[in-house]
């Protein structure tokens, strides 16, 4: 983040200068039905997001930005509610420590007036750049949301703080594997030997498998073909204001 960016930080989150484009995720195995849609933040007052929830960290203010990111895009869903598929997923990126965060619940009941998860089938994506420091305490929570409703998906999974270990502890509902995964796909073997143990593991599980950043038909077809359900990338979908999809 440049210095305009770093002074700016405060304006931006405590105006909300920010909203959200929203990417498809596609069952690529079924005529390109879309299933879902992961909710991306943007602003026109930085270039990278990324950088944004870098600075609330060494701020020490992640979680107003991580919960105030969460309800603005629910606001963005629930304006077009009406000509939404109410069975379509909606992804929201969270950090680990925002959903160990009493107010959190709090914040949930409040955006959910008539029930958690009740208009939409929301899906709480953990962001793998944090460590998870009490597994136990955190399996427990995400038990709980997920018994109100919610839905659970580790993000870029073979990347980061993601192991096997955290899968096997945290029985999440989705399993978003990394961009690394779907890049050059049709050339490697080895990727491809690493997706079908993936698909076999989710399988006996009953994990939804969603391969990220799939760019080209070659990688596309070679998804295809190994039994992937479910993509995501640039080549089935850019991310955009929700409506233009609708």
């Amino acid at each position: 983040m440049d210095n305009f960016e770093r002074e700016n930080f405060e304006s931006i989150l405590d105006q909300q200068l920010f909203f959200h484009h929203f990417q498809p995720i596609i069952d690529i195995q079924n005529q390109n039905q879309t299933i879902g849609y992961e909710g991306l933040l943007r602003s026109h007052y930085i270039q990278n997001p990324e950088t944004l929830f870098n600075t609330a960290i060494q701020k020490n203010r992640l979680f107003e930005l991580d919960t105030a990111s969460i309800i603005k895009a629910i606001q963005s869903i629930e304006d077009v509610a009406e000509i939404m598929d109410s069975s379509v997923y909606v992804f929201l990126n969270v950090y680990p420590s925002t959903l160990l965060s009493q107010t959190f619940f709090s914040l949930l009941k409040e955006a959910f007036p008539d029930g958690i998860g009740s208009d939409i089938r929301m899906v709480l994506e953990i962001n793998e750049s944090e460590l998870i420091h009490n597994v136990p305490l955190f399996k427990k929570t995400l038990s709980q949301l997920q018994s109100l409703g919610l839905y659970i998906a580790l993000d870029d999974v073979g990347k980061g703080a993601s192991t096997f270990e955290r899968i096997i502890q945290l029985s999440p509902n989705f399993i978003k594997l990394d961009k690394h995964f779907a890049s050059g796909l049709h050339q490697s073997p080895n990727k491809q030997n690493m997706i079908r143990f993936f698909l076999d593991y989710c399988s006996k599980h009953e994990i939804k498998l969603i391969l990220e950043g799939i760019e080209t038909h070659e990688e596309l077809e070679t998804a295809k073909t190994l039994g992937i359900t479910l993509g995501q990338g640039y080549l089935l979908g850019k991310p955009n204001q929700l409506d233009c999809y609708l």
